[in-house]
């Protein structure tokens, strides 16, 4: 049986446009094929993004199975994106996306989040060593799932 829980990445550390002409202005989260949520990220010190999942387990092999918009990937390596990027007469236009894997949520914040009502929270850090978005696949050094 599935559980819908919400959940909220608290994204920090982001990097500093220094022009107009940057080819990335804002950062949004991607449901579907779409880019929602998003919103300009230069001068903040955090953006949050909500969001719904639909999480169960699975009978016999016991792995956690998440779905919802926001979930990407196969069931075996589930993830959500984060997009860099800027409007253009409504359409997005991209520049790189960040992936931040699901299969680092531990049941205890899956159970918690089901008895307590409250939304599983990640602290995600944004820039790499150089300044720049931090792009692809983040390291668990990156993703902060919080008790």
């Amino acid at each position: 049986m599935a559980v819908t829980l919400q959940g909220q990445l608290e994204c920090h550390t982001l990097p500093h446009v220094v022009s107009s002409l940057a080819v990335y202005q804002r950062l949004g989260i991607q449901e579907g094929k779409e880019v929602a949520q998003d919103m300009p990220f230069y001068g903040q010190a955090e953006i949050h993004f909500h969001f719904t999942l639909q999480v169960e387990v699975d009978a016999v092999s016991g792995k956690v199975i998440f779905k919802g918009k926001v979930v990407q990937g196969p069931r075996s390596n589930p993830f959500i994106y984060l997009c860099w990027g800027d409007r253009s007469e409504g359409n997005w236009v991209p520049y790189g996306r960040t992936k931040i894997p699901l299969n680092s949520i531990l049941h205890e914040h899956i159970q918690r989040g089901q008895k307590e009502g409250t939304p599983m929270r990640a602290r995600i850090r944004l820039t790499d060593p150089k300044g720049n978005p931090a792009l692809a696949t983040l390291k668990p050094d990156y993703i902060e799932w919080m008790e």
